[in-house]
């Protein structure tokens, strides 16, 4: 398969998702710091918990389990690694995120991921094979308009320290229209290399 779609409009598959994606969460503490970002800015957007993708959201999967069995087994290979964030923020209409480092090992997982999904998925979003893949954390999407400039001046200097350690991938699945649902875990698998 390996084709691309927009995920507007995308409906539940037979396994209750709209769509899939594949996150590695930030501390808890950065997750609350996030969420309070986010609240700050009147968020809108259905959005994961504070997190960096690791592979872009998948939709017209074969099978649940095969994806669940693809996951595993990368995640049995790869140990534990440091996200390392960038001190730049990307900002633009709407739109905040964090930059992160693309360190070595947080490239293999991505790559891994998006070569063994590639031949059987259908890809959402914008293009990440290779070069394409920029990792970042959203800090915020879709804010309240009257909220907005703030938010981007909160964003600037919020301080979530320097990373994280990268203990497991996060399946998660997306119930209802894209935007306007919700991202829930389907399944946490610990990085066991």
């Amino acid at each position: 398969m390996g084709g691309r779609v927009s995920p507007y409009e995308r409906p539940n598959d037979r396994y209750g998702y709209a769509l899939y994606g594949f996150v590695l969460m930030a501390n808890p503490e950065q997750q609350a710091a996030v969420l309070h970002l986010r609240d700050m800015a009147g968020n809108r957007r259905s959005m994961i918990p504070g997190h960096v993708t690791v592979k872009g959201p998948v939709c017209e999967i074969p099978s649940l389990d095969e994806i669940k069995g693809i996951v595993r087994g990368i995640a049995a290979m790869a140990a534990p690694f440091a996200v390392v964030f960038s001190k730049e923020r990307r900002h633009r209409d709407g739109f905040c995120a964090l930059r992160i480092e693309k360190t070595p090992e947080l490239v293999r997982v991505h790559n891994a991921l998006y070569n063994a999904l590639d031949p059987i998925v259908t890809h959402a979003y914008s293009p990440e094979a290779g070069d394409d893949y920029h990792p970042h954390m959203t800090l915020f999407h879709e804010p309240d308009p009257t909220l907005e400039a703030g938010a981007h001046r909160l964003a600037d200097v919020l301080d979530l320290g320097a990373g994280f350690t990268a203990k497991s991938i996060h399946l998660m699945g997306h119930v209802g229209p894209p935007y306007r649902g919700q991202w829930v875990v389907v399944q946490e698998f610990p990085l066991l290399g």
